[in-house]
């Protein structure tokens, strides 16, 4: 990133707003503006330890984006926060029920929203390399999904809600 770049425009469910990609203060974070072009805000400030956020996704119902925070000891995490900066959840601080746990190390990314926003799939080296892992945001669980040699990414659902094989 450099200064003054936006990015990753995504447009809200209703087309009322755009979540993108920006730098300001040297650092990439996500903000919000009306569809009619007025000023933009931060959805969330970047964590301290942050270098940069990239990657928003609109839930459904657009009241809450999904995102990726690069860290500076090297790992990514997936986080959720409504688009009024309330409620943020992070993917680090959830383990799956095989007790896959991520480190300091691990890369979370790509998210996806599934269909009825109860659920968001990404990518996620965690378990070693790259699989995909399904976050239940009601019962704050997470499933791995896939378990493969080699890469798994780019999750999608189906419009019934299931992910994609």
């Amino acid at each position: 990133w450099s200064k003054g770049d936006d990015s990753e425009p995504a447009w809200s469910p209703d087309g009322a707003q755009i979540a993108f990609t920006t730098v300001r203060d040297g650092r990439g974070a996500i903000f919000v503006m009306s569809a009619r072009g007025e000023k933009p805000h931060p959805v969330l400030a970047p964590a301290s330890d942050a270098i940069g956020q990239s990657s928003p996704r609109w839930s459904p119902d657009g009241r809450r984006l999904a995102f990726v925070e690069r860290h500076r000891e090297r790992h990514s995490s997936v986080r959720v926060v409504g688009v009024d900066g309330e409620g943020a959840l992070d993917s680090h601080d959830l383990s799956s029920p095989d007790g896959t746990a991520a480190s300091d190390e691990s890369h979370d990314d790509m998210p996806t929203w599934s269909p009825d926003g109860r659920f968001v799939a990404f990518s996620s080296d965690r378990s070693g390399d790259a699989e995909i892992y399904v976050w239940d945001l009601h019962a704050k669980r997470l499933w791995r999904i896939t378990n493969h040699e080699g890469a798994d990414w780019l999750p999608r659902w189906l419009p019934e809600g299931a992910l994609a094989p």
